[in-house]
């Protein structure tokens, strides 16, 4: 597998076949594909060379011409024997090296200056000798690990290939090769030689890298696992190679819709590479540590005074060493404005120095950081916050906690509430170090409870608000005991618990009566009546409204939004459609989706329920599609089951059922993962009534059954009851399943029994039809037909029932010629 390079291949083929002989010197960062260029040169060329593989390896002390004789030990093994004596017959200075030729011990000599000196034109000429046979590749292998006689072998080769069949390649690496060392000055005067080509090989392109990602793994990359390749391996080859094979390992790669994707999120940090990265740590000076760890820990470019800075070390000094390691290969350099900013060559090579530092060095340097970043009141809060998530409560002091809660405080405000959940845990524990007062620590605690509930974990919030309720009464908190109640009241309602979060919500009112804090009470008052709204206590909302008309008329946009959308209620349940819509509408504009997110998900979905009962269904799919798709980018995942409940109502009244049907079951599948029991049960219901239509009559009984089971067995919500009752008639015993519903409906003031539901209207229009119309209740049948009539010419789906509905009245009036074309109306 090999890319790219083809200008380098032509330029070498070019000097080589011109002129007798030729040297390349290969310069570039350890994995940029040195080693891989050469393997993939001498593959080209005419299999009847030879080549010869001399490799050089880091170890402290070496015997000289190791690499080379190994080469030649290598190259004799795969020669013919007669080659191999021709070459060496009259070299006598062979034979220490090579006993098993059996040649004559030479006389020995006294200087070793001359003995080298011997021994090296002896190498020469036994590879002039084989270059004159067939054209030869001789290659240095990591020239600057070898040997200082090694090196001087190579010098003397490439001073005298003009008049040979042979190619000597030489790689180096960059950063090894320092104006320190006396290779440095040899490679300086062999590059002035004409048949010296000194070549730098850079790292891929993105194109490239892609290429080569595509090579090895037989197919293309999607754009996930490009670009996670293009951050960690930034065009090295070697990382390319190792990482992949690492990823295909751990079976973190799939191939799905003709590319390849990466499953995970983190990318591994596979062994060849941990052992090449720290290879290249370790060569580097024990005081450039210090700066390294602090650009690690940062996370991000840092200049050189902040560098210097944080490491407490002189700005000169700093500098000096950030240029070698710039030099090295390790960091890279960006000029700005007004300064120099470093940042890492390679992911990796972070992760290679994170490796090294332990915990508590770590925590030290984050906390270092995350001060230096607070001096600055114009540093985002999420920079400070990613070195607080590093911390543990042991290490903030006063001025960091109080920092802290306000960064925890903008995460939840901005809906980030896995971050904010985590910010406050560790608020929480800190503060119980610092031993802060006891109404900051139940502050947080409910803003904990506030973002788990809004996460799905809801029996969680519950356990919080409710340990947060005992030590409130116990200390006779009463306007920390009313904020918990109202909380622990929206927590139950989620639950369905209407009744009791109505209890919940009273007391909380009575606790504020004779103190000043209206603002709070009115907020509670306004619980109440979206409480009593979704119970269908109409008469009590009514009652509440009157009692406290005077306090409602200070509202907030926000609060006066809670009770537009409750008379919204009342103008559909009136039959006052297109007054209803506008309403809707002017709700939604009124509510940002950024500042009151809840609020404008609430009115959006209002407007879908009102598209539908005036029959728009396709502009109710497009306005819910809309406000999933804002939703989801908020990551506001427990408002999205209603929304999807309003898509799939208004598909299943378009008529377009496989649509409603995959609209309940995601909303079934969202409200299992958060907990949203009143939705869930609403979108069984649906459910249920799409595969009803559809003809799945088991499939119909399993997911009302479902549905039966999953009711809390506290739920207030009569409607529900007799809905799922009504529904399972259609399965069971119908005679017991229909006393059931009308046992649930008789516990409902009259005015409620067809009462168009704030979600689901034509759902429940349908089965309360069915339900009179098979218990033989003409005058409660006519109400539904009357109502039915909106829905009537939405669909043909809607339609039928209607004249379903009809046909059940005709037949009840004793008018069977009319009912039976109403029927046959209903199934054409």
């Amino acid at each position: 597998m090999f890319v790219g390079r083809k200008e380098i291949t032509l330029s070498i083929e070019e000097h080589w076949s011109s002129s007798s002989g030729a040297c390349v010197i290969l310069e570039g960062h350890a994995g940029v594909g040195k080693s891989a260029f050469i393997k993939h040169f001498i593959a080209t060329q005419n299999p009847t060379i030879y080549h010869l593989q001399a490799t050089g390896h880091p170890y402290p002390t070496q015997l000289s011409f190791a690499p080379f004789l190994d080469a030649i030990d290598d190259f004799f093994a795969q020669a013919a024997p007669q080659d191999v004596h021709d070459w060496c017959k009259d070299l006598h200075e062979l034979s220490p090296w090579f006993p098993e030729l059996a040649l004559p011990t030479p006389p020995p000599t006294q200087d070793a200056h001359i003995e080298q000196s011997r021994q090296i034109r002896t190498f020469g000429l036994l590879i002039e000798r084989i270059a004159s046979q067939r054209p030869t590749i001789l290659v240095f292998e990591d020239l600057h690990w070898m040997d200082q006689a090694s090196q001087t072998l190579f010098q003397y080769l490439t001073q005298r290939l003009k008049h040979t069949q042979l190619l000597i390649f030489a790689t180096l690496r960059t950063e090894e090769v320092t104006t320190h060392t006396p290779l440095y000055t040899t490679l300086l005067s062999l590059k002035r030689l004409p048949h010296v080509h000194a070549i730098t090989l850079n790292p891929l392109d993105k194109r490239e890298q892609k290429m080569l990602a595509e090579q090895q793994l037989g197919g293309k990359l999607s754009d996930e696992l490009h670009t996670l390749l293009w951050q960690q391996a930034k065009g090295s080859p070697l990382f390319v190679r190792s990482l992949l094979h690492a990823l295909q390992e751990e079976q973190q790669l799939s191939f799905l819709h003709h590319r390849w994707d990466i499953t995970t999120e983190h990318c591994p940090f596979p062994s060849s590479i941990r052992a090449l990265v720290s290879q290249r740590l370790a060569t580097l000076p024990e005081d450039s540590l210090p700066l390294l760890s602090v650009l690690a820990i940062s996370h991000q470019p840092l200049s050189t005074d902040t560098i210097a800075q944080l490491s407490s070390r002189s700005t000169y000094d700093t500098e000096a060493r950030l240029t070698h390691l710039y030099n090295a290969g390790i960091l890279e350099r960006e000029q700005t404005q007004t300064t120099q900013q470093y940042s890492w060559h390679h992911p990796l090579f972070r992760q290679g120095i994170l490796d090294r530092l332990t915990e508590q060095t770590r925590k030290q340097l984050h906390k270092s950081i995350a001060c230096w970043l607070a001096q600055n009141p114009n540093t985002p809060p999420a920079q400070i916050a990613f070195h607080y998530q590093k911390l543990d409560g042991s290490s903030f002091n006063q001025p960091m906690f109080e920092r802290l809660q306000k960064i925890a405080q903008v995460y939840k405000q901005q809906q980030h509430l896995k971050e904010a959940e985590h910010l406050l845990r560790l608020s929480i524990e800190a503060g119980q170090r610092l031993h802060i007062d006891l109404s900051t620590e139940l502050l947080l605690y409910k803003q904990l409870a506030e973002c788990l509930f809004l996460q799905g974990a809801i029996d969680e919030a519950i356990e919080i608000y409710e340990r947060l309720l005992q030590t409130c009464e116990h200390n006779n908190m009463q306007l920390h005991q009313a904020q918990t109640l109202r909380l622990l009241a929206q927590a139950r309602w989620s639950q369905m618990m209407f009744q009791e979060s109505i209890a919940h919500l009273e007391l909380g009112c009575k606790l504020l009566e004779e103190t000043t804090h209206q603002e709070l009470q009115k907020r509670i008052i306004l619980d109440q009546m979206v409480l009593l709204d979704r119970s269908h206590q109409f008469q009590r909302l009514r009652t509440l409204q009157s009692q406290h008309n005077e306090l409602l008329q200070t509202s907030t946009l926000s609060e006066r939004m809670v009770s537009d959308l409750i008379e919204f209620g009342f103008m559909m349940r009136e039959g006052r459609l297109h007054k209803a819509k506008t309403l809707a509408e002017t709700l939604s504009t009124s509510a940002s989706p950024f500042y009151h997110p809840i609020e404008w998900v609430r009115t959006r979905n209002f407007m879908g329920l009102a598209d539908i009962a005036m029959g728009a269904c396709k502009a109710a799919v497009e306005n819910t599609t809309h406000t999933l798709h804002h939703i989801r980018n908020k990551g506001i995942s427990w408002c999205e089951p209603s929304a999807l409940g309003v898509t799939g109502v208004a598909y299943l009244v378009w008529g377009q059922l496989d649509r409603a049907m995959e609209c309940a079951e995601q909303a079934i599948t969202l409200c299992l993962q958060t907990g949203e029991s009143r939705y869930l049960l609403r979108m069984l219901s649906l459910k249920s009534i799409v595969e009803s239509s559809l003809g799945q009559w088991d499939a119909a009984e399993k997911t009302i059954k479902q549905a039966k089971d999953l009711l809390p067995k506290q739920v207030d919500d009569i409607h529900m009851l007799a809905s799922l009752c009504l529904a399972e008639a259609s399965y069971g015993n119908e005679s017991q399943q229909h006393t059931q519903a009308l046992h649930a409906l008789s516990q409902l003031p009259q005015e409620q029994e067809i009462a168009l539901d704030s979600t689901l209207p034509t759902l429940l229009l349908i089965q309360w039809g069915e339900l009179y119309a098979r218990t033989n209740q003409p005058h409660k049948l006519a109400k539904v037909l009357q109502r039915s009539k909106v829905f009537a010419d939405c669909s043909l789906y809607t339609h039928a029932w209607h004249a379903y509905f009809r046909g059940w009245a005709h037949l009840m009036d004793g008018d069977t010629t009319k009912a039976l074309s109403s029927i046959q109306q209903a199934i054409s």
